[in-house]
């Protein structure tokens, strides 16, 4: 779910799509998206969490590209302490693991979503960190939701088949879906 999108991003900048990536993901933290425990500055607070986004982009672009991009500001983390009042124009924007945020979250996220910008939210409902995640609820609405600017707006649901890490980590996804199932059965019958 992650390194689809991340990989797109790169493509995209390079084809001049966009202007800029952006990159948004929730800090799972005692204080709701706190990063202030960690030490430095938001990259270096950032850092360990991006790790399977910039490995995904490294496979398009050079790391030195994505420094360029950096430096001039058109690869952008945004962690959501500091998106309040942002607008987000001609950028390719991705909000990870958004399983970890509630609807005041995607709320924030998606109302910071500007002009000719194109955006992909990855979350895994069966990995859900926090209590009260939003992500279902958001889904919902956008598979009930009628209003003519959404229609352009896709869900896709990946499913154990779309694993492309290993044929043992898909083995390992349908193993615990098989585990889950079971254990529902169990619960229902007594």
């Amino acid at each position: 779910k992650t390194y689809i999108p991340s990989r797109f991003a790169a493509r995209a900048k390079v084809e001049r799509r966009f202007k800029r990536i952006v990159i948004c993901r929730p800090a799972v933290s005692k204080e709701k998206h706190k990063l202030g425990f960690r030490p430095g500055n938001t990259d270096m607070k950032m850092a360990e969490w991006m790790v399977p986004i910039i490995e995904a982009m490294r496979k398009e672009v050079s790391g030195t590209t994505l420094e360029t991009w950096k430096g001039a500001g058109e690869f952008e983390i945004v962690p959501f302490e500091t998106m309040r009042g942002r607008t987000f124009d001609d950028a390719f924007i991705i909000l990870d693991e958004a399983q970890n945020c509630d609807v005041g979250d995607l709320r924030l996220f998606l109302t910071r979503i500007g002009e000719n910008s194109q955006f992909v939210i990855t979350g895994d409902t069966d990995q859900i960190d926090i209590h009260g995640s939003g992500l279902g609820e958001v889904i919902d609405i956008l598979m009930d939701n009628d209003h003519p600017d959404l229609d352009q707006i896709e869900v896709v649901q990946f499913t154990e088949e779309d694993c492309v890490r290993s044929a043992i980590a898909r083995g390992f996804v349908r193993a615990f879906k098989e585990n889950d199932k079971k254990k529902k059965r169990e619960a229902e019958a007594r």
